[in-house]
């Protein structure tokens, strides 16, 4: 009931804010209100590290669309993401730099800084502001990017340097991360330098050892890259065979491919 109380007087203050219409930076009590056009006012405030770029940040939050929660992780999975390199909205990304371990924000997000007119999906109609009730529950000291490890290891040595690389790290989740996310940032990395062939070599080692879908779409794109359609098809059909989701992105990539 607390929370629930803390939330309706902070939306009470930010909109009597927002009638006040100031125009640059400026404050009201804990409200701000930043020139972009963001607002945001402490729930409560904390004393741990603060939100820097490249800091990885553990959060729960609220999205909140006028007076309904449309979206939420309290009580479920935490929303994790690394400050200035994951894609997230524009003011989402501005107004979690003023914010710091402990801290609990709530943010007012204008549509044009959100997902504007084209809204998102069908909790979020076009021209929505967004209020985001944001808890932070963690800030850590960035890790080095195993993707950038790894490639330069591949600049050095080739593929086998690369896999040689990872095997000397792989146990080190101190200094580096080592999440899904940096085997498809290597694939990003190797196609970039058209490294088509090593590509397939990198998933072939991968997906013998763990299931990712995403693994069977890169694949498939280093095939279609090198023009090898057939085998572009036959590495996703046996991704989506293992799959038990509706992966959409993954089954129209399949149908284009059938059809060219």
């Amino acid at each position: 009931m607390r929370t629930i109380n803390l939330l309706a007087a902070a939306l009470s203050a930010l909109y009597l804010f927002s009638c006040a219409g100031p125009t640059s930076e400026s404050s009201l009590g804990d409200t701000t209100l930043l020139e972009s056009g963001v607002k945001y006012i402490y729930l409560t405030q904390g004393s741990g590290a603060p939100v820097e770029a490249f800091k990885e940040i553990t959060t729960n939050i609220n999205l909140i669309i006028e007076e309904d929660t449309v979206w939420s992780t309290y009580g479920g999975e935490k929303f994790e993401f690394i400050a200035k390199k994951t894609s997230l909205i524009q003011g989402f990304d501005e107004v979690i730099m003023f914010a710091r371990e402990g801290d609990r924000i709530l943010a007012v997000i204008p549509p044009e800084l959100g997902y504007g007119a084209r809204g998102s999906g069908e909790n979020i109609p076009p021209n929505s502001t967004l209020k985001f009730d944001i808890d932070f529950l963690k800030v850590s000291a960035p890790r080095r990017f195993a993707s950038d490890t790894l490639l330069q290891a591949w600049k050095l040595s080739g593929f086998s340097g690369l896999i040689g690389t990872y095997e000397s790290i792989k146990d080190d989740t101190i200094t580096f991360k080592l999440d899904d996310g940096e085997w498809y940032s290597t694939s990003v990395l190797l196609a970039e330098n058209k490294a088509f062939d090593d590509i397939i070599k990198l998933w072939d080692y991968k997906l013998e050892q763990d299931f990712l879908l995403g693994g069977y779409y890169y694949k498939a794109r280093a095939y279609d890259s090198l023009d090898m359609i057939p085998k572009a098809i036959v590495t996703l059909e046996e991704g989506l065979a293992k799959d038990t989701t509706d992966n959409t992105v993954i089954q129209n990539y399949l149908e284009n491919l059938k059809n060219r």
